[in-house]
């Protein structure tokens, strides 16, 4: 840093650094601070000096050196502790109000009204021209750097999901064809095996999604890219990290495991999960915020939870209500993975357990003391078979796209009616 101020004093030129966190050394040997929260909202605009009286008398913040400051007001927006979010916003609004921050608006619009833009091209009329391609290609570039050093999406979620999927191994890895629960733990394990993997990946989407619309409507305003691009980026993104999750997760829960058919098992939880976060982009779509997001995606997740029919028997809702495991996309995944999992699948038991409340088939006699059960029996429990693998299949698609097609609409009108 000392070397960048020496080349700026004898050049005479101002030179702009972007700092993260920046030491007190650091601070030393700067002049003007440009402090900016998250959301690229601005929060301060001037010397150290005055700086640190506005963070101290105005932010309502405890007396201390400048980088503890920074360092307090600059820590990542979380829904556990929102003291920074809040302390965030209690600074951009007491700079916007502030004599300082009227006064550099006045600046700013003042030199942009005495540019002559037909002879000099802003950066705005450049990137105007830019296509569609292009605005795609560099936000996916931004997204990928962003990802690498967002936590959230990389450590921490990755480390959450090998830790739940060995748990789930080592509770279920004496789960073999000869006991007699072993209809009964596949089934729990595969309910228990997506849902997981949903709320890990939804939460992301949830609160990702309010967290940067104020960011999106003021590059938006700037003409930096378009909504279409930003979704689709967005969306790529996403997908990638849904893929290497869930191909992770799934592969060290059948590794540790009786489950089957590992390929098809890892695409069709692929296919949920980009399902369940397309639900989550609508409901962050609808949402003001964060926390308002997840408290709506609760009990909207109960009510498809319960409608998989691993809880209940769909056959005894009443009749006014047999029509709300269609609109559940999880009741189309859940009967997809059964019938995956069960595919060719022939267990001999006594006759007895056959017969009784815990397996209600049509089970075939084998020998005087055993019978079979096959895979259509296990299935049928579920009020599924696989005449009805392309119906699931079909509704849980067209849940992905309408999804996406509802909360695109609802983010494309919300950013425009923001401007």
């Amino acid at each position: 840093m000392k070397i960048i101020r020496s080349m700026a004093v004898e050049r005479e030129q101002a030179i702009i650094v972007v700092l993260h966190q920046p030491t007190s050394d650091i601070l030393d040997v700067i002049d003007i601070l440009y402090f900016i929260v998250d959301g690229g909202r601005q929060a301060f605009y001037g010397t150290k000096t005055e700086a640190q009286q506005f963070f101290i008398n105005q932010c309502q913040l405890p007396s201390m050196p400048l980088d503890m400051c920074i360092e307090k007001l600059s820590a990542p927006a979380s829904i556990v502790d929102d003291q920074s979010m809040l302390l965030q916003e209690i600074a951009v609004q007491q700079y916007g109000r502030s004599g300082q921050g009227q006064i550099l608006e006045t600046t700013i619009e003042n030199h942009l009204k005495s540019i002559d833009k037909h002879d000099i091209p802003t950066v705005t009329d450049i990137l105007e021209r830019s296509s569609f391609r292009r605005q795609l290609k560099w936000l996916l570039w931004r997204s990928l750097l962003s990802a690498k050093r967002n936590s959230k999406r990389t450590t921490n979620l990755f480390f959450r999901l090998v830790i739940m999927a060995i748990i789930l191994g080592v509770l279920f890895f004496h789960t073999t064809r000869k006991s007699l629960d072993y209809i009964v733990n596949i089934d729990a394990l595969l309910i228990v095996l997506f849902m997981s993997l949903l709320e890990s990946n939804m939460s992301l989407t949830l609160v990702e999604i309010p967290n940067e619309r104020e960011m999106v409507v003021s590059e938006y305003r700037r003409h930096l890219y378009s909504v279409g691009a930003y979704y689709i980026s967005r969306l790529i993104i996403d997908t990638c990290f849904h893929v290497i999750s869930a191909t992770v997760y799934i592969s060290i829960i059948v590794a540790m495991t009786d489950l089957h058919h590992w390929i098809i098992l890892v695409c069709l939880t692929i296919l949920i999960v980009m399902t369940g976060c397309a639900s989550a982009a609508l409901i962050a779509a609808v949402s003001s915020s964060a926390q308002a997001a997840l408290l709506y995606s609760q009990p909207i997740g109960t009510l498809f939870r319960a409608l998989t029919s691993f809880f209940i028997n769909l056959h005894s809702l009443p009749v006014f209500l047999r029509w709300l495991p269609y609109i559940s996309y999880m009741h189309y995944g859940y009967q997809l993975i059964l019938v995956v999992q069960w595919w060719k699948t022939d267990l001999i038991y006594p006759c007895d357990f056959t017969t009784s409340h815990k397996l209600t088939t049509t089970s075939t006699l084998f020998n005087n003391d055993t019978c079979s059960i096959s895979d259509t029996d296990i299935i049928s429990c579920f009020h599924t078979s696989y005449r009805a693998v392309g119906y699931n299949m079909a509704g849980l698609i067209s849940f992905l796209f309408g999804f996406h097609i509802l909360a695109f609409i609802i983010i494309f009108y919300r950013i425009r009616r923001a401007l």
